[in-house]
């Protein structure tokens, strides 16, 4: 069990991410701001993928079970990382920013397990919408090489990755996931 005041990080994500995924997801990418609150660090975030610790080889110590059972981290924020270009899909004129994390995480179903997707609000100032950052409009307004970098097919409540897709596809399972969307 893990105290809320023991890593920093948004609330929103604690309540959303598995118990085993808080201690290292809050090291790697939170800090403290100068309020005293938990914020995501833009200094820590240099790539798309984290991975959780590994276990030590010699184990000297009781193990924990986040060393064992941790999942990887799929950060999507292509305003931050790959500073593109983005405009409105409501308005489509004025050019959107960043507005912080999105408050939700997402288990993203793989061939090996699960992964965990995050991303960003995208914020338009003209009409004052927020859009998540792999929402389909956003998605289709990058460039393919950059586009082909996020692996995921996202439904409402869901998120499959393209691996798995292409595997039900094999099947004739595919056909299933199009007709929900």
């Amino acid at each position: 069990i893990y105290f809320s005041s023991d890593y920093p990080m948004i609330d929103s994500w604690k309540a959303s991410l598995p118990a085993e995924d808080i201690p290292w997801i809050s090291k790697a990418l939170f800090s403290y701001n100068a309020k005293g609150k938990p914020e995501l660090d833009d200094r820590k975030i240099d790539r798309m993928w984290y991975e959780p610790p590994q276990p030590p080889l010699v184990p000297n110590q009781k193990p924990k079970p986040e060393r064992y059972f941790g999942h990887r981290l799929l950060m999507w924020m292509p305003l931050r990382m790959f500073k593109v270009q983005l405009k409105c899909p409501t308005c489509k004129k004025t050019e959107l920013t960043k507005q912080g994390p999105y408050r939700n995480t997402r288990l993203v179903l793989d061939v090996d397990g699960y992964y965990i997707l995050a991303g960003e609000y995208l914020h338009c100032s003209l009409c004052k919408k927020n859009q998540i950052s792999w929402n389909q409009c956003i998605l289709d307004q990058l460039d393919p090489g950059t586009r082909s970098k996020f692996p995921v097919h996202v439904l409402y409540k869901t998120a499959c990755d393209q691996r798995v897709m292409f595997m039900m596809h094999q099947r004739g399972l595919g056909k299933i996931f199009h007709c929900i969307r």
